[in-house]
């Protein structure tokens, strides 16, 4: 269902609506990939 705003809406309503998030007891992040000097990824080549 799409959420339509108008210009007088304010953005604190706008926040309320995209921002609510469930209370979070601890936040996980995911642990760094290990960094390579090789940028096997990218190529020169033409």
């Amino acid at each position: 269902m799409p959420v339509t705003y108008k210009k007088q809406d304010e953005w604190d309503k706008l926040f309320e609506q995209f921002a609510s998030f469930d209370d979070l007891e601890s936040v996980h992040f995911p642990e760094p990939e290990p960094k390579s000097n090789s940028d096997s990824n990218f190529s020169e080549e033409d």
